[in-house]
């Protein structure tokens, strides 16, 4: 995913330097490799059925980044741990109901 300088608003695919105004991104690419881990961690968890661990990777990843396919993980995450209210509230942010 191209990240957006916070200096000069180019988008870049790599780094550590913005292509345009040369400011240093590594932190942010840092904080993107992460998010990405912590998501792949959240799939895995799932899949073990360790949903309340995918929950609180997808919270963290969410932190970092929040987006659709976060917030669709806290909502199907949400609504097994039967916390209505918060699934309720992803379902409500991702879009997807029409």
């Amino acid at each position: 995913m191209p990240l957006r300088c916070p200096v000069c608003k180019a988008d870049n695919e790599t780094g550590p330097g913005c292509r345009r105004c040369k400011a240093d991104l590594g932190m942010l690419f840092a904080l993107e490799d992460r998010r990405s881990g912590l998501l792949a961690e959240t799939a895995q968890a799932f899949e073990k059925d360790c949903h309340q661990q995918a929950l609180e990777f997808a919270r963290e990843a969410d932190q970092l980044r929040s987006n659709e396919e976060t917030r669709c993980w806290l909502a199907l995450l949400n609504l097994i741990a039967e916390n209505y209210e918060e699934a309720w509230a992803a379902y409500q942010s991702t879009g997807q109901h029409g």
